[in-house]
């Protein structure tokens, strides 16, 4: 079993040729509301990868809210510990794609309010789990609460996006730790472009008493330790659609696998052949792929 304590947001995507100027109006295309969150995303990623999931979150007393908890529910993730806050809207985030990326603007609403008596709640389930993924999404007072509750009872992942400074102490703490390559530039001070400077940057993060540091680097690939030694696994060349939800899908799909007792450099590419087909459809959640999408792919890439 998973549980992911972390976001659950409505994503309000549309597409456009180009960013507009300050003060500029541009027509845009293909608007849709599609269930999103970095924890909400990476549960579902969980879920559709053959894992069983808790979900620890918050969304407002909305339309949105219901729709979001539902469409986990629906995903046969156990929704029982999303509360519902009467102070603040549930989350949103505006997407906008532009040339097959994206930039977002977050409105955290009720994920801001992810408070230590909601992880108390719910610790029959954290407690009972294999795995315990996190993200910046909700208060960081809250995440290093979770840190320190639960070191070496349950495998700890954090995915540190949006990126907040991190005390060496909390880090030493962790498990898993899948930053991009820009967040593992601000931690490490490696400018990372390429295997070798990534190699560098993970040398530090082993040093800060990361267990297992995984660099995230897009179409370059992944870099990370194995237990053993430092890898480099390629990215799977794919017809980009859309990246959101890339790295969340990264997250979900590695820690499935590695749940299922799976070794680390399968897992990893496992994890990247998941992501990569995450970006060839539009949206979030509804582009994440499942079990058997993920194993179809490896077995085409392979012959």
């Amino acid at each position: 079993m998973i549980t992911v304590i972390g976001s659950i947001n409505m994503d309000l995507v549309i597409s456009a040729e180009r960013t507009p100027s300050a003060g500029e109006t541009i027509k845009g295309h293909s608007f849709a509301t599609i269930p999103g969150g970095k924890g909400a995303n990476q549960a579902v990623a969980c879920a559709r990868c053959g894992s069983h999931v808790y979900m620890v979150g918050k969304v407002g007393d909305d339309g949105f809210g219901n729709e979001l908890t539902k469409a986990l529910e629906s995903g046969g993730i156990d929704t029982s510990h999303i509360s519902v806050s009467k102070e603040t809207s549930t989350g949103v985030a505006v997407i906008t794609i532009v040339n097959k990326d994206n930039t977002i603007i977050l409105s955290p609403g009720a994920n801001g309010l992810v408070l230590p008596c909601d992880i108390d709640s719910a610790h029959e389930a954290i407690a009972s789990s294999g795995c315990l993924l996190l993200q910046h999404e909700i208060p960081m007072q809250t995440i290093k609460y979770i840190i320190n509750k639960y070191k070496g009872k349950v495998k700890i992942f954090l995915n540190p996006a949006p990126m907040y400074p991190i005390e060496d102490e909390i880090l030493k703490e962790l498990d898993y730790f899948l930053p991009n390559q820009s967040e593992a530039a601000i931690l490490t001070g490696i400018t990372i472009e390429d295997e070798i400077s990534a190699f560098k940057a993970i040398d530090i993060l082993l040093n800060k008493g990361i267990k297992y540091p995984i660099i995230t680097m897009g179409s370059l690939g992944v870099a990370y330790w194995n237990g053993e030694e430092k890898k480099f696994c390629p990215a799977f060349g794919v017809n980009v659609v859309d990246t959101t939800a890339a790295g969340d899908t990264f997250t979900g799909a590695l820690a499935s696998c590695l749940s299922r007792g799976c070794d680390m450099d399968y897992s990893v590419k496992f994890a990247q052949m998941a992501a990569a087909l995450s970006t060839t459809k539009y949206g979030a959640q509804s582009s994440i792929p499942t079990l058997k999408d993920v194993e179809d792919g490896l077995a085409g890439y392979e012959n």
